[in-house]
């Protein structure tokens, strides 16, 4: 499906790329102008190193929600289960104390809050 885009929006989605100094705001541009430009999931997901389900994904906002809702970055990230007092409160006890391992933090966070964290493996270590 190549050429989908009003000229006015590859015009303007050019201009973005050219300005945006964020990458995954500038994949998403790259994305919709590829498939503009009759590029296959396949070929866009080998050259910018993207899954087809966030090429579809990109795709779908823009052809439903246009520019600006496929420029719009929602992720607020993730707070944790700890209150900031609590927080405070780990952090004055790991001052005071020597904890060897994330394991043993975990049990500590268990036992003084009730809450449970996990040891969560990014392929070389534990974070």
């Amino acid at each position: 499906m190549a050429e989908f885009l009003k000229d006015e929006d590859r015009d303007k989605l050019k201009g973005l790329h050219r300005k945006t100094k964020e990458k995954k705001l500038a994949d998403r541009i790259k994305c919709i102008l590829a498939l503009d430009s009759g590029f296959t999931y396949k070929e866009i997901k080998k050259m910018l190193l993207l899954d087809e389900v966030s090429i579809n994904n990109y795709k779908k906002i823009y052809q439903e929600n246009g520019i600006d809702k496929l420029l719009d970055v929602n992720y607020n990230g993730y707070s944790g289960k700890l209150s900031l007092a609590q927080e405070e409160e780990l952090k004055d006890h790991l001052k005071k104390h020597l904890i060897r391992s994330a394991k043993g933090i975990c049990e500590i966070v268990k036992q003084r809050f009730g809450k449970k964290y996990t040891l969560s493996w990014n392929g070389s270590s534990f974070t």
